[in-house]
């Protein structure tokens, strides 16, 4: 009995011993793996942060890039819409032009119904356009509507007010209509420029032709006699180019 407990004893010393150093190798892998799979899981977490990182980086240039692009799209639809701005006006302008030149064909072959239709188009393309303002005053005072030129007229100078050529025309309508009060604001306004055509001449004619139309026969011909008697006897004081046609149709009447 006693030598076989003392070789249980041993035995069972021998066993523990056995699972200790059993014990203690599982426990020493256990805790290198353990170990390794901290650090493992470290890195990962670096190598997950620095990709993160990496990540915001490209989405940050990303996001300029794009608002760059869109940037670049808008002046570039700006620039197309500009471009087709600028077709359209100059078509609108060489529209006008084309209409303009067959006005003055029309003026020129006395065609003034017909003028002031292609004038009503071209100025629903540009009603500013003092060129047709003074193209449509011409067809109506051709016509002996003289209160529709003297409209047209002032219109022209309202655009222009140092257009001086038009400033002249609208005098001589005024004339036609006796409106004396208003006359002489413009004529004192254009003084200059209506006493210096062909040495005076043109203010003669028009202080004349506002007497006759106020019934002042007598004083329009003493204006004329006293301007001629002060003439040379080789002295020739014409108007030139200047038209007549609005006198002769409103007199004739």
């Amino acid at each position: 009995y006693k030598i076989e407990k003392e070789l249980l004893k041993e035995a069972y010393s021998s066993n523990i011993q056995t699972i200790n150093l059993v014990i203690t190798i599982v426990l020493g892998v256990l805790g290198v793996l353990g170990y390794l799979g901290i650090r493992s899981v470290k890195e990962i977490q670096t190598d997950y942060s620095g990709e993160l990182e990496k990540l915001k980086t490209l989405k940050t240039q990303l996001e300029s890039e794009i608002e760059s692009v869109r940037s670049k799209q808008k002046e570039f639809e700006g620039k197309v819409g500009n471009l087709a701005k600028t077709n359209e006006e100059q078509d609108r302008r060489l529209q006008v032009m084309e209409l303009i030149e067959k006005i003055s064909n029309l003026i020129r072959s006395k065609q003034w119904v017909w003028a002031l239709k292609y004038v009503d188009i071209a100025l629903g393309l540009d009603a500013k356009n003092t060129l047709l303002l003074s193209q449509k005053a011409s067809c109506h005072a051709n016509q002996g509507e003289l209160m529709a030129a003297i409209e047209n007229v002032k219109k022209v100078l309202e655009l222009e007010p140092d257009n001086s050529s038009e400033a002249i025309n609208l005098l001589e309508y005024l004339a036609l209509t006796n409106q004396r009060e208003e006359f002489e604001g413009i004529y004192s306004r254009y003084k200059n420029a209506v006493d210096i055509i062909n040495d005076g001449s043109l203010t003669v004619y028009l202080e004349a032709l506002l007497r006759t139309m106020g019934g002042e026969l007598e004083a329009a011909k003493e204006t004329l006699q006293k301007f001629v008697a002060n003439q040379g006897a080789e002295a020739k004081k014409h108007l030139e180019s200047w038209s007549f046609n609005e006198a002769r149709t409103i007199t004739s009447k």
